[in-house]
């Protein structure tokens, strides 16, 4: 009689572990599967701000004359990724980008009235699409990603300031959207990043002139971080 109460009693243990194993499968598969967006998931996405500076020479315009201290890029945009593996992901990002050149010399037409001119400022506000690989590791906590993009400048300016040969100081003179000016340019990026904090490398491929045989820098470095969850 013993034993056969142990029988029963072991019988009802085992019934009991199959119960809870069936009812912890339904909770795990149907209200707390972890959602398959945000980090180390299989989507991801992220906004980014970024602030960049031009480092290599122009082309045509000697490097003395870009002021390199006030010239700069800032970058803000939004990013997504499909992870395709462990360590590979791919994704796109848009992006609006405004890059500021300093100069000291002109490239419109003040020259022509025997002005001296005092600094010179070219603004690109650009709307960018790019396409990246990305290679992930550390559990996705630190990545290296290289993208190409294409960019339309979709409101050029170039302002100038002179000092005439008259009682006034100075003379401000802005251009809107000049025709010199190459609308579409395209080029790559190369990024490396650790968390949410990223170093940054842009590189143009296009010249921001149209027909013309000098530009501005091509290459840029900076910062950027992510804003994610």
């Amino acid at each position: 009689m013993k034993n056969i109460k142990i029988f029963v009693f072991f019988l009802l243990l085992c019934n009991i572990a199959q119960a809870q194993k069936y009812l912890m499968e339904i909770d795990v598969n149907k209200d707390t599967i972890p959602s398959k967006i945000g980090n180390k998931r299989l989507l991801n996405y992220a906004v980014y701000l970024g602030y960049s500076m031009p480092l290599a020479n122009s082309v045509n315009n000697p490097s003395s004359k870009i002021k390199y201290l006030l010239s700069y890029s800032l970058n803000y945009g939004f990013w997504f990724r499909y992870k395709m593996s462990k360590v590979y992901s791919i994704g796109s990002s848009i992006e609006y980008y405004r890059d500021e050149y300093n100069m000291k010399n002109p490239y419109m037409g003040d020259s022509l009235f025997n002005y001296k001119i005092k600094t010179t400022k070219q603004i690109s506000n650009n709307a960018a699409l790019s396409v990246f690989n990305r290679f992930n590791f550390l559990e996705d906590y630190f990545f290296v990603e290289t993208a190409l993009f294409c960019a339309y400048d979709f409101y050029p300016k170039i302002t100038t300031k002179a000092t005439p040969d008259t009682e006034y100081k100075t003379i401000k003179t802005t251009y809107f959207a000049p025709d010199i000016i190459n609308r579409f340019n395209y080029g790559a990026t190369f990024k490396i990043t650790y968390d949410f904090a990223s170093v940054y490398a842009r590189y143009r491929f296009s010249g921001l002139y149209k027909n013309k045989n000098y530009d501005l820098p091509k290459f840029s470095l900076g910062i950027m971080f992510d804003i994610k969850d």
